[in-house]
């Protein structure tokens, strides 16, 4: 598989998470897009940043 898509393992370590919260929020409908190949669960790397320029962007705007 490419580089390009991360694991869950991968991506809850990239935002800090562990991959049950992770999990969690996939069933919530919550966290970066992802792809289920065949029953396995991907995240593509820049679904995953934008995602997190997408979180910073939210929190500066919660101190407002």
């Amino acid at each position: 598989m490419s580089r390009e898509y991360l694991s869950p393992k991968d991506t809850a370590h990239k935002i800090g998470v562990s991959v049950s919260t992770l999990q969690k929020w996939r069933s919530q409908g919550y966290g970066p897009a992802f792809i289920p190949l065949r029953g396995i669960i991907r995240y593509h790397v820049q679904d995953v940043e934008a995602w997190l320029l997408q979180q910073r962007s939210q929190s500066g705007q919660w101190g407002a």
